[in-house]
């Protein structure tokens, strides 16, 4: 692991990770929208919580857009070099988060039997659910 990697700037919520997003993300060439849906669903719990999840969920809507609006980006798909298992493993990230992460990496790579608008909805629903059930709003 190089030296950057060891050391952070501002907490320690990356420092602490088996594998950090930045890492993933650059080795399988991510694009920045789908980068930053990965940083905060993986950090969630740590850092920013309910505000993390609606960061992540508005980086899945304008990925959705900047596609469709965009159409050049369509050939543009990441790589699989490090397998988002290993990443979720290595990060003891299970459950919703996991299951988000999953759809995430096969709407990255390109590979997918929906659309990507049908797809991106979905993880949408996903992202709810999960603010929903991690951190609930209180009733006024």
């Amino acid at each position: 692991m190089s030296h950057a990697l060891m050391t952070q700037e501002g907490g320690n919520h990356y420092k602490a990770m088996g594998m950090q997003p930045v890492e993933f993300c650059a080795v399988n060439r991510y694009d920045p929208t789908a980068f930053s849906a990965l940083k905060y669903v993986s950090r969630h719990h740590v850092k920013n919580g309910r505000e993390d999840l609606l960061k992540g969920r508005h980086f899945i809507r304008l990925r959705r857009d900047l596609r469709r609006d965009h159409p050049s980006l369509y050939g543009f798909k990441a790589l699989d070099v490090i397998p988002v298992s290993e990443y979720t493993q290595a990060n003891n990230i299970s459950g919703l988060e996991a299951s988000i992460l999953i759809d995430l990496h096969v709407w990255a790579l390109g590979q997918l039997t929906l659309s990507e608008s049908v797809i991106a909805d979905l993880i949408i629903q996903k992202f709810d659910c999960l603010i929903d059930m991690m951190y609930p709003q209180k009733e006024k």
